[in-house]
């Protein structure tokens, strides 16, 4: 899965969810509508919290993977030797 910033007005990726989850919890002391500066308000902290997560979580987090001895046994369809132990796979998350 990709890592989705969203954009600044909150209709898509990580940004949307934080606004969609934050407002709709009345809880939280929102009313219904949103508008002028509260609502630029609220948006601008939400694409502030979706860029902090992502790039914090792009930057530190690590990737590994381990298979048993039997799971790297295809290459392009065609049976090969298992490999003698477990191998590990590890990389950056983007």
């Amino acid at each position: 899965m990709g890592m989705n910033k969203g954009d600044a007005d909150c209709t898509s990726g990580l940004s949307k969810r934080i606004f969609d989850h934050w407002t709709s919890d009345i809880r939280n002391g929102f009313v219904t509508p949103l508008e002028g500066a509260a609502l630029d308000a609220v948006k601008a902290h939400c694409w502030a919290l979706a860029q902090a997560v992502v790039d914090e979580i792009s930057a530190n987090a690590d990737v590994t993977i381990t298979t048993d001895d039997n799971g790297l046994q295809q290459v392009s369809g065609s049976p090969t030797e298992p490999p003698a132990s477990n191998k590990t796979l590890s990389g950056a998350v983007s």
